[in-house]
């Protein structure tokens, strides 16, 4: 579900962008959440995630998609993605240049 705050900020939005941006984040929120839950444990870097994720939506300007087009639904939420796999791989640099144990398991387990 979109927070409050973002809600707040949507209805400030004007025009076809404020529903279309509302429909982007309804439509792929979930897929966001369920992938940043996969690549970290870590609450704070889940949500640095899903932040990331929804701020490449915005980017990606929704007025600009089908968003009833399985394709463009897609392609938006592969664009997501990648920025949040950006976000982990930089956030988790510092934390592999001197892994413990529970960080190689951790990082293992993702990738196998």
């Amino acid at each position: 579900m979109i927070a409050a705050s973002g809600l707040a900020q949507l209805e400030r939005a004007t025009g076809d962008a404020g529903l279309a941006v509302a429909d982007a984040l309804a439509k792929v929120e979930v897929r966001l959440q369920r992938k940043a839950r996969r690549m970290t444990r870590d609450e704070d870097l889940y949500d640095d995630l899903v932040q990331e994720g929804m701020i490449r939506l915005w980017e990606l300007d929704p007025t600009r998609f089908d968003l009833s087009n399985r394709r463009d639904t897609r392609y938006l939420v592969r664009a997501a993605v990648n920025r949040m796999w950006t976000v982990f791989f930089a956030e988790t640099a510092i934390a592999l240049a001197d892994p413990t144990e529970a960080d190689v398991r951790q990082f293992v387990s993702m990738v196998a």
